[in-house]
């Protein structure tokens, strides 16, 4: 596997469950690259910044 579908497949998990064999080979990369696992972390982050500052739950619309 490869950085550019490591990076797919780590994009794709946020959405839908990856298939076994998929995983697997994303989980053997993560382990190896440092450069993809700096890419998931800092994919969580930035999604757990973006679901704190508008969570779907709440009434988060701007205000005209």
């Amino acid at each position: 596997m490869n950085c550019e579908h490591a990076s797919e497949l780590i994009s794709l998990n946020y959405e839908q469950k990856l298939k076994v064999k998929d995983s697997l080979q994303l989980q053997i990369h993560l382990w190896l690259c440092p450069k993809c696992r700096h890419f998931k972390k800092n994919n969580n982050e930035m999604r757990k910044l973006l679901q704190n500052y508008c969570d779907p739950k709440s009434n988060c619309e701007k205000e005209t």
